[in-house]
């Protein structure tokens, strides 16, 4: 174990008279952590080396067992690949939970970060260093995906683990002073605005957005429909109303209107009309 360690960590660790006792105590650790992991003590020695390459000599002994857990489960041992496959779904409802979402976004996560984490040819798992615990990493990737799943714009404010709550809530509020005086000054344009942002979306997209605001159609239906998790059309859905966000606005934009209004008030307010435009636009388109 030493000279694969040296081949890693560098020649500074040579001197250090322990390093033999110090390398068997932390495979013995990860073997009794996880006791139905096979350790390969030349693999775990190289990545106790990777570790602590460059750091003080002190940090060997700080190294969690489950640095060594990670590298077993990226060389493919089917009992690291199982215990890190759990805290992936442990994980994934945590954040779930965290995010006041329901079990399909807690099932679409865990199938997400398993896919980023272990799936070749880059697993982020490599990524993984041993500065804290691997569960608390595995729970940063979940919450950070989760964000991103649940809103176009990164940030959720779901109540009761309603999807479809949450995909039709607005961020701004359409009775604040300032953007009452842009609804007054850009309404003659608004609906053609919308209907311009229509255009630009794909023929799934608006028939996806017709069947969720014309048919009353659920995001649980309609993924049942194309056969796919209900987070996922719910981020279609998300998808498609950013993209006629950002295309009403540019309308707005290119015909002068409000010209002096900036960037992020006009998305504030095409997102606080979308509620009373949403069907008159696609009727009309």
């Amino acid at each position: 174990m030493r000279e694969a360690f040296l081949d890693e960590a560098g020649t500074a660790w040579r001197g250090v008279a322990d390093l033999d006792d110090r390398l068997r105590r932390a495979l013995e650790a990860a073997r009794a952590a996880f006791p139905g992991v096979a350790f390969d003590a030349e693999r775990s020695a190289r990545t106790l080396g990777r570790a602590a390459r460059g750091a003080s000599f002190d940090s060997l002994d700080a190294l969690p067992p489950d640095v060594l857990l990670a590298a077993a489960a990226l060389s493919g041992d089917s009992g690291a690949v199982g215990v890190v496959d759990r805290w992936i779904v442990s994980e994934a409802r945590h954040a779930a939970q965290h995010l006041r979402a329901g079990p399909a976004l807690a099932d679409e996560l865990a199938q997400q970060v398993r896919q980023r984490v272990l799936s070749p040819p880059t697993p982020k798992l490599a990524d993984y260093t041993g500065k804290g615990s691997l569960k608390k990493w595995l729970r940063a990737a979940a919450t950070r995906l989760g964000i991103n799943l649940v809103s176009y714009e990164g940030r959720h404010r779901a109540g009761d683990g309603d999807d479809d709550a949450a995909l039709g809530q607005l961020q701004a509020s359409a009775a604040s002073p300032e953007l009452a005086m842009l609804k007054a000054e850009a309404a003659q344009h608004f609906q053609q605005a919308l209907r311009s942002g229509f255009s630009t979306l794909s023929p799934k997209e608006r028939n996806l957005l017709r069947l969720y605001f014309l048919d009353g159609v659920s995001s649980a239906q309609l993924a049942q429909t194309y056969g796919t998790h209900r987070v996922t059309v719910t981020r279609w859905l998300a998808s498609a109303r950013a993209a006629v966000v950002d295309a009403a606005v540019a309308e707005l934009r290119a015909r002068g209107v409000l010209s002096t209004a900036s960037l992020g008030d006009l998305h504030l307010l095409v997102r606080s009309q979308l509620g009373d435009g949403w069907a008159e636009a696609l009727r009309d388109e």
